[in-house]
């Protein structure tokens, strides 16, 4: 898995083709146990992939109409607070010593503490935070008993939300 795929509960099916069709069958799509939450693995750059997607929304607004997010994920471990630090030692590379961070969580099916990951992760990234204009966003997203982490810049996480919205303002 290096993708996180979001939709509308109960349109899986539809999220699953809409990926097909929108990376040409280089995306194999998994259903999760989470309704509105797929996986999905592939060979290519998961950050390109969602970057593509969203300049496709960009050129044509109408051409997604099921897919609401792709995370890349660049790490999968166990979700556990050990387990997750160690993926977070597994992206550190993707963060520069200038770099400003943040953390941000979507806890699904688990009851593992938030607060226990973000110590965790503050304690091995001496870098400056900053919640408002990070360089670097540190995503932990959890699916029951795995987790997804990345180091994604911003931008790089597609929402159709936030894309069309920004087609409405320009």
């Amino acid at each position: 898995m290096n993708l996180i795929v979001t939709c509308f509960r109960h349109a899986e099916e539809d999220a699953v083709s809409e990926m097909t069709k929108l990376t040409s069958d280089t995306v194999r799509m998994r259903r999760t146990s989470i309704s509105g939450v797929l996986t999905g693995s592939t060979d290519r750059d998961p950050i390109e992939i969602s970057r593509r997607i969203q300049d496709m929304v960009m050129e044509e607004p109408w051409s997604v109409r099921y897919v609401r997010r792709i995370i890349p994920v660049q790490c999968v471990v166990d979700t556990n607070a050990g387990s997750i630090i160690e993926g977070i030692q597994c992206i550190r590379h993707h963060i520069r010593d200038k770099d400003t961070w943040r953390v941000s969580i979507k806890k699904r099916n688990t009851s593992i503490s938030g607060q226990e990951i973000i110590s965790g992760i503050a304690d091995i990234i001496p870098n400056k935070v900053s919640l408002e204009y990070p360089d670097i966003i540190i995503h932990v997203e959890i699916l029951g008993g795995i987790t997804g982490v990345a180091a994604l810049r911003p931008g790089d996480v597609f929402s159709l939300d936030k894309t069309k919205r920004s087609l409405s303002e320009d």
